[in-house]
């Protein structure tokens, strides 16, 4: 499986898009990450079909350190989404979603809902910032959505 993006996406994300500038984000997996982590912080999945650009096969370098914390932070989501509470539901839907065979460590399911988290992120993105000129003041926006999904 892949990390993928939705070409819609990508389009949204292009004027804060650049490599080699300080002003830009450097790589596609850093529009992925955003709109990831905002589907996991609203526990938000989306249509899979969105998602229908290939990004990359495997965590990008500079995300490899983070990627455990990546996909404690997607069993998180899914224990929240699904309501489990029952530690063998728990270790069942672990091993669904990891695959210590891949190369990202993660099952085609855990690609998939990675991908739907994004899709899921990405709605959010769009429906409360609507236009991306500059990363600063996207930042900021991006920030107060953070900020009101921890405070409610």
């Amino acid at each position: 499986m892949t990390f993928r993006l939705s070409n819609q996406a990508k389009s949204y994300f292009k004027n804060i898009f650049g490599k080699g500038s300080d002003d830009k984000l450097d790589i596609l997996w850093d529009e992925y990450y955003i709109c990831l982590m905002i589907g996991f912080s609203e526990v938000k999945i989306g249509d899979e079909a969105s998602a229908d650009s290939e990004i990359t096969k495997t965590f990008p370098q500079a995300y490899k350190d983070q990627r455990y914390e990546i996909m404690a932070s997607l069993i998180a989501s899914e224990i929240d989404r699904r309501g489990i509470s029952k530690v063998k539901d728990i270790e069942n839907l672990m091993l669904s979603i990891l695959d210590h065979n891949s190369s990202t460590e993660l099952s085609s399911e855990g690609h998939r809902l990675m991908n739907r988290y994004v899709a899921g992120g990405f709605e959010i993105i769009k429906e409360n910032i609507r236009e991306v000129n500059e990363l600063h003041m996207f930042l900021i926006k991006y920030y107060d959505i953070l900020i009101n999904v921890t405070n409610e």
